[in-house]
This record gives structure tokens, C-alpha cells and sequence, in this order.
């Protein structure tokens, strides 16, 4: 069996490693800039702090997305072959699904005080949890059982793999941008975890704009689709081009 794996090799900044922080760093200065421009310009508060919030909204919304799906999408081309794999969540990764939220309590009060240590843990947690998956991303070996468990799974199951149509997106999946990061994928849950799964059969590259390559290929039911997969894959262009999965 013939093997290559396509990932993203971004260096290791603060926005890739942890968004949250990022995100909240990004929000401090967003709004040092509101006010900002508020003394400077006159702007009516609430004209500049409703703007501030769709702003500040929008922007995290779209770097999120971003570095979260493309950290966790692999290529894996597999017998001339290509697959496309996303870690959605595995079963080795830590279960959040018993955390307790942080408390919110007024700044300054005693309730805040009382609170502090239990929001600390929650944050340890969440910092802790972070990293795990952050490691899981960097290993190749995740990728390639969670391909391993997905095929096994279709081959194992009645139901047919079928291609997500791309005219049949939601009006929330638009706003979002999941068009553009996650058009076409299929969630399967294996034993391992969940998975975004596709398979990309005589793939041509449709497009190739601003580090986002926009793939062109044929589903099981030899329906044309696209899926674009937003940084550069090493060699994966050129690969396709090559015509290693025609």
C-alpha cells in the first residue's frame, strides 16, 4: 500500500496554538481602538459599540474557523486515491461533556471572590484540553487510524457514503462560512470518534487564490462537486496537477 500525507506545516504562533486567547487579546484592542476612535471622531457611543460588536464578531468568527478546520483537515493519499479527513473529535481527546462552565459574578463583589478558584480549574481545564488537542493535531498516526476507522465503518454498514449536495446548504451554514470550510463533508462516528470523511475521486484543482485551493472532483454517485481546503498542503497541487489521483 502506497501512502502520502498532505497537512498544513504552519508554525507554531498564538493564534494557531490557542484562538481563545488570541480571540480575547484581539477583543482588548478592538476596543482600546472604539474608543479611540470615539474621542477622536465624535461617533455616537452606541453607533460605535453596535459596529464594534458586529466587527469584532465577524473577524474572530472567520479567524476561528479557519485556523480550527484547516489545523484539523488532512489529505491522505492512499492506492491513488484521495481523502480528505477532519478530526471532529476522537475518543482519546478529553470528555467536556461533564465540565462545569465558569460562574460569572459582578467584578469587585464577594461572589467573584468566592468563585475565582472554581473558574481557575475551569481554565486549567480548558487550557489543558487545548493543548491535548492541539498534539493530536500534529500527529500523522490520528489522521491515518481515523481513515483507517472510516472505511472500515462504511464497508461494515448498509448506508451508502453520499456527498453533502452543494446547493443544499442552510441559511446558517452560509453565515457561517460553511461553505467555504466544510462544503461536502460527511460526519461519520466510528469507535475512535467523530470524523469529517471525503473522498475525492479525479480531483482537478478549480482554483487557487489567496493560500485556499478550491478542488474539483466526482462523488460515489459520480455527482461533480468542489471543496475548498483554505492553506497550502505540502505538494498537494502539485500532485493533483500531476494527475497522481486521476
Amino acid at each position: 500500500m502506497t501512502q502520502k500525507i498532505y497537512k498544513t506545516r504552519r508554525k507554531k504562533t498564538l493564534v494557531s496554538e490557542n484562538t481563545n486567547l488570541f480571540c480575547a487579546l484581539f477583543t482588548f484592542i478592538m476596543i482600546g481602538l472604539m474608543f479611540l476612535v470615539m474621542f477622536t471622531t465624535g461617533m455616537n457611543p452606541v453607533i460605535a459599540v453596535f459596529l464594534f460588536i458586529i466587527l469584532i464578531a465577524w473577524i474572530m468568527l472567520i479567524v476561528a474557523k479557519k485556523f480550527n478546520w484547516s489545523a484539523s483537515t488532512c489529505l491522505i493519499g492512499r492506492d491513488n486515491k484521495l481523502y480528505v479527513i477532519r478530526l471532529f473529535g476522537t475518543g482519546k481527546m478529553v470528555d467536556k461533556k461533564g465540565d462545569i462552565p465558569p460562574i460569572y459574578a459582578p467584578a469587585g463583589s464577594a461572589e467573584q471572590a468566592l468563585t475565582l478558584g472554581h473558574n481557575i480549574n475551569v481554565a486549567m481545564r480548558e487550557n489543558s484540553y487545548r493543548k491535548q488537542l492541539n498534539a493530536m493535531r500534529r500527529d500523522d498516526k490520528n489522521y491515518i487510524d481515523g481513515l483507517d476507522s472510516v472505511l472500515e465503518y462504511l464497508e461494515t454498514h448498509s448506508r451508502a457514503y453520499k456527498v453533502k449536495p452543494n446547493n443544499k446548504r442552510t441559511l446558517s451554514e452560509r453565515i457561517l462560512f460553511y461553505e467555504s470550510e466544510n462544503e461536502g463533508f460527511e460526519r461519520i462516528r466510528t469507535e475512535l470518534g467523530e470524523y469529517g470523511f471525503l473522498k475525492l475521486n479525479n480531483p482537478e484543482i478549480a482554483e487557487n487564490k489567496f493560500g485556499a485551493l478550491k478542488i474539483k472532483f466526482y462523488n460515489e454517485q459520480k455527482k461533480e462537486c468542489t471543496v475548498k481546503i483554505s492553506d497550502c498542503y505540502d505538494g498537494l497541487k502539485e500532485d493533483i496537477r500531476a494527475g497522481l489521483y486521476s
